[in-house]
């Protein structure tokens, strides 16, 4: 994981951050994710009884909505992980400019 920080001078108290997740965390929580929804007995998939979907079909029909969760922990684990290690202190909640999940990387 490498997280730099760039700093706006546009802007006061404002900073910029590029987060870079190391693929092996990447695949590991993408695998957490599905195995959580795979248990999940709320998420419909056709054909199968609730909680009993195979994980290529639940790949198929939510992959959307896996790639939106993996993305949302993935920014919230980096956050966390920046203000930790650089001591830092926010006035409000991050806002996330952009997000690229290309294979295994983020």
């Amino acid at each position: 994981m490498t997280i730099q920080v760039i700093e706006d001078s546009a802007e006061i108290c404002k900073l910029n951050i590029h987060y870079e997740a190391d693929p092996e965390l990447v695949k590991s929580k993408r695998n957490d994710i599905i195995e959580e929804s795979l248990k999940d007995k709320n998420i419909k998939i056709p054909g199968f009884r609730p909680g009993k979907a195979t994980k290529e079909a639940l790949l198929q029909h939510k992959k959307n909505e896996i790639k939106q969760m993996l993305i949302q922990q993935l920014s919230q684990e980096g956050y966390s992980d920046f203000l930790f290690e650089h001591k830092v202190t926010p006035l409000l909640n991050p806002q996330i400019n952009s997000a690229d999940l290309s294979g295994d990387s983020f």
